[in-house]
């Protein structure tokens, strides 16, 4: 018992001490990545799991039935693994959506496994972007009868207004959905249009089935 608590107080001290103290060669690197399991991947892990329970809990399926679906085996794994990955709980609860769709999709898992690819890639922002896009005239803060002329990036900017400041990050998402084909191409953000173009539905059909993945 004597030497557990010697033990424990040891790694007390070593998780205190300034990396600047820890000699290199080896050895600062492998308490560093030691550090971050046993934090950050730790409690990334732990948020994981408890989504994850929550979303298949209501589930009547048998544990045969989850360990023979091999749709949900590897979405379960490839889920875990981009989890663990991201510091967003956001995107976690998406993880969770994707694994919960995948014991009765209709999808080839190539076309999940691309799902889950474009899921690890993306951001929250572009989530909520992409999902903005399927229906602009259903977001709180966009004032239809407000826009008779001008470009699709001023209701966004309704819908979202923390992104007043930060223009060219909505640029750089919107061309990233559009190289992967989840909007369709086009300058729409700097276009002069219609009050209808503004706020006109956007969404491909590869985008409507990303977001029906990972939304539902």
């Amino acid at each position: 018992m004597e030497n557990m608590e010697v033990f424990l107080t040891s790694l007390e001290i070593v998780g205190k001490t300034a990396l600047s103290g820890i000699p290199v060669g080896g050895t600062l690197v492998t308490c560093v990545w030691d550090s971050v399991k046993a934090h950050a991947a730790q409690r990334r892990l732990d948020d994981w799991k408890n989504i994850i329970e929550d979303r298949l809990f209501i589930l009547e399926n048998t544990l045969e039935d989850m360990g023979n679906n091999e749709m949900f085996a590897s979405a379960m794994m490839r889920a875990t693994d981009i989890a663990i990955k991201t510091a967003e709980s956001e995107k976690r609860k998406y993880l969770a959506n994707a694994v919960y769709n995948s014991i009765k999709t209709p999808l080839d898992e190539s076309i999940f496994m691309i799902y889950l690819d474009m899921l690890d890639e993306y951001t929250v922002w572009h989530i909520k972007i992409l999902h903005y896009f399927s229906n602009p005239k259903a977001y709180k803060g966009v004032d239809v009868e407000k826009f008779v002329m001008g470009s699709a990036m001023e209701p966004l900017l309704q819908a979202f207004p923390e992104l007043k400041d930060r223009k060219e990050i909505v640029h750089k998402i919107v061309k990233d959905l559009q190289s992967t084909g989840l909007l369709p191409e086009g300058v729409y953000l700097g276009s002069t249009m219609t009050g209808n173009g503004m706020v006109a539905a956007r969404t491909t059909d590869l985008g409507s089935g990303f977001l029906e993945f990972v939304t539902k």
